[in-house]
């Protein structure tokens, strides 16, 4: 029993030691990615002086095949993927420090002020379908008094809007089983539109998610919930706004989308939704993306920036907060 315990000590004291020998690579690692982003903005500066672009290619795939090369087989692919991490870094560090504004986050600050801190009651709505079907029951958790305008396909409701005969519209993007989030998000990017809120009406049978977009689309009775958005022409954003849609373009490449989710991860923001599509004709992939985290957060501020400066293709739907 003695000799036991005494292994179990010796045991418990090499582990210490391990994790100290950790503890001060560790710290040397922090160091040294500090003294790295230091050289980087040193070579940014140059860059803007100069007039040479952030991205260079071929430096960064020489750079990935020496690390990867050194690290040899067993360690490769980490040493890979940290160094795609650390590039992906640089990159928008230079960026940011290039002068570059978000002229999206201006736009959404002057949204925060500018909008009333009460979402209306009362409004002209578009709603896709009929009477007695769950686009109305939607409106109506929204609006306690509305004006419905009942629209047959769904361009029909943004034809509304654009016309000035309604404020919103109510779109479904499907249910808890089957979601068609992509293809509304879509008009919604193509119309220049925003979302300004959502709600989920619980249903009886499941519903009915067609390809054509007409009133047929919108079902009389599901076992699971159905998710409605309100859209709008003009940029609304009301107190509580907590969620937040996003469209994006991502190379048809390994690790793209991980590359994109990193930045998410980072910040510490859960993801609520996430669909993509391949565009046709192109090697690239449209994603669609909702994230929850307040608008008022220092992590939204600082991801939204981000995007706006460094995505080629970033598309914002608009900030609100969901009925449940």
């Amino acid at each position: 029993m003695c000799r036991q315990r005494k292994v179990e000590k010796e045991n418990t004291m090499d582990m210490n030691e391990l994790r100290s020998r950790i503890d001060e690579i560790d710290a040397e690692m922090v160091e040294l990615y500090k003294k790295r982003l230091g050289i980087v903005e040193q070579i940014g500066a140059y860059k803007r002086e100069n007039g040479l672009p952030v991205y260079d290619g071929e430096r960064e795939r020489k750079l990935l095949d020496k690390a990867g090369a050194q690290a040899g087989e067993k360690y490769e692919g980490g040493v890979r993927a940290m160094f795609r991490l650390l590039m992906d870094e640089s990159r928008t560090r230079q960026l940011m420090d290039n002068g570059s504004k978000s002229v999206l986050k201006e736009m959404i600050d002057h949204a925060v002020q500018d909008t009333d801190p009460l979402f209306p009651s009362e409004a002209a709505v578009a709603c896709l379908g009929v009477e007695d079907t769950y686009s109305r029951t939607a409106c109506e958790r929204l609006f306690r008094a509305s004006s419905i305008m009942y629209c047959k396909t769904m361009e029909s409701v943004f034809d509304a809007i654009e016309s000035g005969l309604c404020r919103y519209g109510i779109l479904p993007v499907g249910s808890s089983t089957e979601g068609y989030m992509s293809r509304v998000y879509d008009l919604v990017i193509r119309h220049h539109f925003y979302i300004v809120r959502s709600v989920r009406v619980r249903t009886g049978c499941t519903p009915c998610c067609g390809s054509s977009f007409t009133a047929d689309d919108v079902p009389m009775n599901s076992n699971d919930g159905i998710r409605f958005i309100c859209i709008s022409k003009n940029l609304e954003i009301y107190p509580g706004a907590d969620r937040t849609g996003m469209a994006l373009v991502l190379a048809d490449r390994p690790g793209s989308l991980w590359q994109l989710l990193s930045r998410f991860y980072a910040r510490n923001i859960n993801l609520t939704k996430l669909e993509s599509r391949s565009i046709p004709g192109r090697d690239e992939w449209m994603c669609y993306i909702e994230i929850d985290t307040p608008v008022s957060s220092p992590s939204f501020t600082g991801l939204i920036e981000e995007l706006d400066v460094t995505m080629e293709s970033f598309s914002y739907l608009g900030s609100y907060m969901e009925l449940v």
